[in-house]
């Protein structure tokens, strides 16, 4: 189920994309998101052309504005009654047009940008590290793609803390089966001071959005369902030799230490797979004529940073359909976590609304201090899970794993795959229909038991009971700071009205439905026309009036 705040980016006011699910509750057993301006080459740099020969030029006649109708109809009766050579000689009596003015052109300079000299502009230094430090990363990437570790660490200034970070991360990354890698300086590097805190503004950032929460359920038998997934092609980093060592610079930029932005298209798994997006920050140096990487900083919040795999060890598993990935203190657990994984992908396939199911499922399984930082953190207590859009069509679904038990786990695994699956690429940013959202998903994660053993009737039946609830369903969406009851309330009555949807018109009407609303940005009365043949209003109320039948 998706949080208050998974369909809008963290640190934002708005929805966020991802899904929460809320933490288990004790008694019920269930879990609670320049380039600078190139010296071009002056006229004078160009040979010089010899002037072309005087044509002389017979002034054209004035002409009267009356004259030139009758003339134009006479043209016309001529083309097309006299000959062609009839029509030739007219046109050779017509005034000849003055010949072009040719002017010198100039061939702006082609390849890299020349190494500074001192003197030189700093936009002249900036752009040519630019390209100096592309290269570089280019080189990288084909050593990651390829294995090699030292080749990817040859970047690094050796004992930096840079050094220590891509050791880390290589090894995560093989792990996470990498295959695609390709990174873009995405701004002008700028001199570093330690004492500053703005931070370069990317070109193109393509952050990712948080998608939605959910709440747990009971377990429950599980059908199957065949895989659709399909691949879109993308481009790895292409082979080239690994960097041996760092770059010689020009003295220009002797002794200086410079800070910039990186994006890093990137993929696991599947080769041919459309690739997300992440931006991070880097350092580098320029002391004693090389050029080195020092530091590595965590991609933003505000881009749903940091990423698991740039900030911890990870172990992980693959299979058929998903990766599920942990610390190393849970190792033991990857076994049971890629077998209810690949059980909850199998379900969650039917739900793929666009057509096309993830190539493969992202799962991160995350202790205390990994469920406090990775993407940020700043979940609301009461989730328990939660399924972020990272860009390229894919979602990374994380567990909190501080309190989730084996029991609520394959209820939980369900509801967020099925979030990965149905949800738009973007996320959710359509608040009025969070009940859809998290009661799609619950209806998945119920595995198609009956509605009197949903776990949240008890919740339900006290916003019904306690608080006469009568609707709109647009109006349950708990809040950070909601008790365990009404945030299972509301999760009980997007549950319950996906049922009804679904028993009354059928799955497939039903998802029809949810694509309109959360694809194609139809609006509710619109899309239930289109669908169902129904006005929202009368829609509603009778989902409404199943929702008090159904805990009355």
């Amino acid at each position: 189920m998706t949080d208050r705040q998974d369909s809008v980016p963290t640190d934002q006011p708005e929805p966020d994309s991802s899904a929460d699910r809320r933490e288990p509750d004790s008694s019920a057993d269930r879990p609670e998101s320049d380039g600078s301006d190139q010296p071009g080459s002056s006229p004078k740099d160009q040979p010089q052309r010899p002037d072309p020969a005087p044509v002389p030029v017979t002034p054209p006649p004035e002409r009267r504005w009356s004259f030139w109708p009758v003339l134009g109809i006479v043209a016309t009766v001529l083309f097309c009654a006299v000959p062609v050579v009839g029509a030739v000689a007219l046109i050779d009596r017509l005034p000849s047009p003055e010949p072009p003015v040719i002017e010198p052109t100039v061939t702006p300079p082609t390849g890299p940008p020349a190494s500074p000299v001192p003197g030189d502009p700093p936009a002249a230094t900036q752009a040519w590290l630019r390209t100096q430090i592309n290269a570089l990363l280019d080189q990288q990437a084909a050593a990651l793609i390829a294995g090699d570790e030292r080749g990817f660490l040859a970047v690094a200034e050796p004992g930096s803390a840079a050094h220590d970070d891509l050791a880390r991360q290589f090894q995560t990354l093989r792990a996470m089966q990498v295959t695609a890698w390709r990174p873009s300086v995405s701004t002008l590097p700028v001199e570093f001071d330690p004492t500053a805190t703005a931070t370069p503004t990317p070109a193109a950032t393509g952050s990712a959005t948080p998608t939605a929460t959910t709440a747990t359920t009971a377990p429950t038998a599980t059908p199957t369902a065949t895989p659709t997934a399909t691949a879109t092609p993308t481009v790895t980093a292409s082979p080239s030799p690994a960097p041996t060592g760092p770059a010689p610079i020009g003295p220009a930029a002797l002794g200086t230490e410079w800070r910039l932005l990186v994006s890093y298209q990137h993929c696991f798994v599947v080769p041919s797979c459309e690739t997300s997006e992440v931006v991070v920050g880097q350092r580098w140096s320029t002391e004693g004529g090389r050029l080195r990487l020092v530091a590595v900083e965590p991609s933003l919040t505000l881009q749903d940073g940091p990423r698991p795999w740039e900030v911890s060890e990870l172990v992980v598993a693959t299979g058929n359909r998903t990766l599920v990935a942990t610390t190393p203190q849970h190792r033991d657990l990857l076994p049971d976590l890629l077998r209810d994984a690949e059980e909850a992908a199998a379900v969650a396939d039917r739900y793929a609304v666009s057509g096309t199911a993830p190539d493969r499922y992202r799962v991160f399984y995350a202790g205390a201090d990994e469920w406090g930082s990775w993407y940020g953190g700043n979940r609301p207590d009461w989730t328990a899970g939660y399924a972020v859009a990272v860009g390229g069509g894919h979602y990374e679904v994380v567990l909190n794993g501080t309190n989730l038990r084996d029991v609520v786990r394959p209820d939980l695994l369900r509801h967020e795959l099925t979030h990965a699956a149905s949800l738009p690429d973007g996320g959710n940013r359509e608040r009025a229909a969070w009940w859809l959202i998290e009661g799609l998903a619950e209806h998945a994660a119920a595995g198609g038991r009956p509605v009197v053993r949903y776990e949240g009737l008890d919740d339900v039946r006290r916003l019904v009971l306690e608080q006469d609830w009568q609707g709109p369903l647009s109006s349950v969406e708990p809040t950070a700071d909601a008790e365990d009851w009404q945030v299972g309330a509301g999760y009980g009555v997007g549950y319950l009205a996906v049922r009804h949807l679904v028993d009354r018109f059928g799955e497939e009407r039903t998802l029809a439905f949810f694509r309109s609303v959360l694809h194609d940005g139809v609006g509710l009365d619109e899309a239930a026309q289109t669908q169902f043949g129904e006005s929202w209003e009368g829609l509603q109320a009778a989902c409404v009036d199943y929702v008090r039948r159904a805990v009355g």
